[in-house]
């Protein structure tokens, strides 16, 4: 497989971040060095990876008031770079159905990213479970039900 095959098979949102980030690493690889070429390209793609550290959530913890029908999420994912390395989307299921959903553009802390959820219209039913997903920017989810007794 060669470098543009590779390239074809990434995700070009995933890739364009990466490549953003690692630029200089990705200057490495220099033209015109035949076979060689496949080797740099790989190696500093690898170094660039391991330099961003990309990990799922380390946990969420969750909350249900039923007087206001309020889920609280505190979603834990220490990066160095809320900018760049962030929760970019939590997402609350009942079963198959999307109960709510709000994506970020950066992490409130460089520790975690806490939302509240209102279900005024829809409030949770006593039994009812609600799945919440957390999504990171570059790598990985977490999930974590909770059943409202």
């Amino acid at each position: 497989m060669n470098r543009n095959d590779w390239l074809n098979g990434c995700s070009m949102d995933y890739f364009s971040r990466l490549t953003a980030l690692c630029k200089p690493c990705i200057l490495v690889s220099v033209p015109g060095q035949g076979g060689n070429m496949e080797k740099k390209f790989f190696l500093a793609f690898f170094l660039c990876a391991l330099l961003l550290n990309a990990h799922p959530p380390k946990s969420i913890d969750l909350g249900y008031d039923g007087e206001t029908a309020a889920l609280s999420v505190k979603v834990l994912h220490h990066v160095s770079n809320q900018d760049k390395h962030y929760i970019a989307k939590i997402s609350v299921y009942a079963g198959e159905e999307l109960l709510a959903e709000k994506t970020y553009e950066r992490q409130e802390t460089a520790g975690a990213q806490e939302e509240i959820f209102l279900f005024v219209d829809r409030p949770l039913q006593q039994g009812e479970a609600v799945t919440v997903v957390a999504y990171c920017s570059i790598s990985g989810q977490k999930s974590v039900e909770l059943e409202w007794k």
